[in-house]
């Protein structure tokens, strides 16, 4: 398997589950690279992971203990110490920044940090305080606290503004490349790294990629079909090491999010970090960022995939609920036969589908949203951000004249399933919206789940905190407030 690490470019002789995590501390040494969590939670273990894309080389920060090295081959991987030159002692520029605001401490989840920033000097198309802050949303830091952190993170500000002695980031791409190599923040060598790995792929074609075969072979083989792979990994970190495993996550046909006509397509191997950046979502659902900032960490979203949370089948799967509620339907693909499942109709009971062995999702497809259709999604857990769901919920509501027309709505946390709420969108079609509607709707949705007690609460109190998700619901649509307590 061919990789460039940092400057050089690596023969990896290894499982291609092996942890890179593992791969970069233990077998070759970088050890700026962190272990603490190995669960993808703490961001100490964060690395650059540059593919090249059609309009060409792009750079996310992943979670290197969750990262597998067969996934790696054919792209570049960054590490602390490949943020540096090596012609200069000095410290780079983003490090630097840490160092300066104080918020370098015991220094164990500081190159993490120094990843995160400096992916978001990489991508974010403009600077702006909720998104910068957002992009170090993945690191935890052991010692005092977040603030001196903070202050560095907003400092990069400073990259993207325009004066007399800088002209200000370009936009995300090979000039905000050249930018970031002049103003040293990235070393020289990134600038011919993608003519590297366009010579790594045309040596190796398929590099990185599932051919059709292996993918018709899956049935036979027994492979273990991975495309983010954040929970399997997680789950599985030493059993997968031995395990016959298929990437998916750089087949394009898989990946994507296009509009035709009244209907929505999204390949089933999108992340979702690019639904949530995609404009046709964001036209469509323009709080979608702050939905997605509920959904695990940014480096978790760099890799996590819809399709992959959809056959995880957990019942609390965040992208699955959001799906339900936009009526969602599957595209299910088994070599040269193609079949179509509503979401609601996948899940048969806990961790059961309706999918045939060998069977892949190919794309979710949903109709676009009408003008003025409404949607929101509501999440509670233990922990503000970064946290499993007790019970989350969301929905789409078509109501241009105060009568609902369309509705969707989903659960989840309250079944064996993540649970479309039929009952409850039954009883809305037609109905004025008005108090009484709302409350008798949340009676409605209480009445057709069937949680259990966890953990994460009770039974009775996710019952209860369900009917509460619905009139937060309504709540977020109405121009009044409810009355009582929501």
């Amino acid at each position: 398997m061919s990789v460039i690490i940092n400057q050089e470019q690596q023969e990896l002789h290894c499982s291609a589950s092996y942890p890179v995590l593992d791969l970069l501390r233990s077998d070759l040494r970088l050890t700026g690279t962190k272990a603490a969590c190995k669960e993808g939670d703490c961001g100490a273990c964060l690395v650059l992971l540059g593919t090249l894309e059609q309009d060409g080389l792009s750079y996310r920060a992943v979670n290197s203990c969750i990262l597998p090295a067969g996934d790696v081959e054919g792209r570049h991987l960054v590490t602390i110490e490949g943020l540096s030159s090596q012609q200069s002692q000095q410290i780079n520029p983003v490090g630097a920044l840490l160092v300066q605001e104080g918020g370098s401490q015991c220094g164990f989840c500081s190159p993490g940090v120094v990843i995160a920033m400096t992916a978001y000097l990489l991508t974010a198309p403009a600077f702006d305080k909720q998104s910068a802050l957002a992009s170090v949303s993945g690191n935890l830091c052991r010692c005092t606290g977040y603030t001196a952190i903070k202050r560095a993170v907003l400092g990069m500000e400073r990259f993207f503004t325009r004066d007399a002695t800088s002209p200000g980031l370009p936009p995300p791409g090979e000039e905000r490349l050249q930018f970031l190599v002049h103003t040293k923040v990235l070393p020289p060598y990134f600038l011919d790294t993608s003519s590297r790995l366009k010579k790594i792929q045309s040596t190796s074609p398929n590099s990185g990629k599932a051919t059709p075969d292996q993918v018709n072979r899956v049935s036979a083989d027994k492979a273990q079909i991975i495309a983010g792979g954040t929970d399997f990994f997680v789950q599985h970190r030493e059993a997968s090491r031995e395990e016959n495993i298929l990437f998916l996550s750089r087949e394009k046909k898989l990946r994507g999010i296009r509009r035709e006509g009244t209907r929505c397509l999204i390949g089933a191997g999108t992340t979702f970090s690019e639904l949530e950046e995609s404009p046709i979502m964001q036209e469509m659902i323009p709080a979608i960022t702050q939905h997605f900032e509920r959904i695990a960490s940014l480096p978790i979203r760099n890799r996590a995939t819809l399709g992959g949370n959809i056959v995880n089948a957990s019942p609390i799967a965040d992208g699955t609920i959001y799906l339900l509620a936009l009526d969602a339907q599957l595209h299910l693909q088994h070599k040269k036969t193609h079949r179509r499942v509503a979401l609601k109709d996948f899940f048969k009971g806990y961790k059961d589908l309706d999918l045939q062995e060998g069977e892949l999702i190919e794309q979710i497809e949903f109709p676009a949203l009408k003008e003025q259709t409404l949607f929101n999604f509501e999440k509670v857990c233990q922990r503000s951000h970064l946290d499993i769901a007790s019970v989350n919920s969301a929905i789409s509501l078509y109501a241009p004249k105060g009568r609902i027309e369309e509705v969707h709505i989903s659960a989840g946390g309250v079944a064996a399933i993540p649970q479309y709420l039929g009952k409850t969108v039954q009883y809305l079609a037609g109905k004025e919206i008005t108090e009484e509607v709302i409350y008798r709707a949340a009676e409605i949705a209480e009445s057709e789940v069937a949680p259990i007690s966890d953990s994460r609460g009770s039974a009775t109190y996710k019952r209860l905190l369900l009917g509460q998700l619905l009139k937060a619901h309504f709540a977020q649509f109405l121009p009044a407030p409810l009355g009582g307590h929501v």
